[in-house]
């Protein structure tokens, strides 16, 4: 049928008429077929064919009196979306094990090395439970952005609170909350506003953290002395948002800027763990991105920063 030849890859292909055991590229598919005729027992196995994972079941047809073999029924199921998300469930369960597990162990020696020495110095206990609390702020981070990642993940999973939200407002704040962070970083820190009132259909906290969250990306990867700006402008042709944030910092290869929006992906993982990143920050940042039927964009070079940009559908009644 006709759904069978799209997902064989045969809708170019005269195949009506012809018959299974003639359809030389499909040997899998053949062999469940001969299976399921010479023993009368189901076979099932999957069938992979360009991009796509199928699962191809064969079950004796019988007929009169259910003694005899008079053919079979295939029944075929595209599973390659659900192998996808599969593989990404135990990629995502072993990254978060491991990225929870380096803290753990870090405080678990702290405070094993303080029990067994009852003397320790006050100035090596204080740097002690210093770096210890350092490693709890950090499983802080990662349990709460993975709680973020649930709360956005697939639309927020009905738990947003969607509202008229006016970007420059937001963007003004969280300008002002990120000032102190730039300054500490020695980094120039700019911002242009629409000069218009710019309205979305919103979640107010994830749409803050979404800009927070790519304003502490733009602080942490830029070097003293650079730039980061982000701008807020309208798209001329569509009428959309533009939230843009842009870093003087050191660019994202061309090999990872396809991977960068996945879950715990880095770059540079050491460099991220100095500076406090989780892994999880921009996976965030998508996520709210789908949840607000938006998107979001990179553009980079290497040692000439990196743009995000982020696009949301705006109020009709406020354009």
């Amino acid at each position: 049928n006709d759904s069978a030849r799209l997902m064989l890859g045969l809708d170019k292909t005269p195949a009506p008429g012809r018959r299974i055991q003639q359809l030389d590229d499909y040997p899998v598919l053949k062999a469940l077929l001969d299976r399921c005729l010479g023993e009368s027992e189901a076979a099932e196995d999957m069938l992979s064919i360009a991009e796509q994972m199928l699962k191809v079941s064969v079950v004796p047809l019988y007929g009169e009196h259910n003694k005899l073999v008079i053919g079979a029924i295939i029944v075929m199921q595209d599973f390659t979306e659900r192998m996808r998300y599969e593989e990404m469930r135990r990629d995502f369960v072993a990254n978060a094990s491991h990225e929870l597990k380096t803290p753990i162990a870090a405080i678990r020696g702290f405070v094993e090395t303080i029990l067994d020495d009852p003397d320790m110095p006050p100035t090596t206990l204080s740097q002690f439970l210093t770096r210890t609390r350092k490693q709890v702020e950090r499983l802080n981070n990662i349990v709460q952005d993975l709680i973020d990642l649930s709360r956005f993940d697939s639309g927020g999973g009905g738990t947003l609170v969607k509202q008229p939200v006016e970007l420059n407002a937001l963007i003004q704040a969280s300008f002002e909350d990120k000032a102190d962070d730039a300054v500490r970083a020695r980094i120039v820190f700019s911002k242009r506003l629409n000069a218009r009132p710019v309205y979305v259909s919103g979640d107010v906290d994830g749409l803050r953290q979404m800009i927070s969250n790519l304003l502490d990306n733009a602080i942490k990867y830029s070097e003293a002395d650079g730039r980061v700006e982000i701008s807020l402008e309208l798209d001329q042709d569509t009428g959309g948002a533009l939230i843009r944030v842009t870093d003087s910092g050191m660019g994202i290869p061309r090999e990872d800027q396809q991977r960068i929006f996945e879950r715990f992906y880095r770059v540079d993982r050491a460099r991220s763990r100095d500076a406090g990143g989780t892994g999880l920050g921009l996976s965030i940042v998508k996520h709210i991105c789908q949840a607000h039927d938006g998107t979001v964009e990179l553009t980079s070079r290497i040692d000439h920063g990196s743009t995000f940009t982020v696009t949301l559908p705006t109020l009709p009644e406020h354009r």
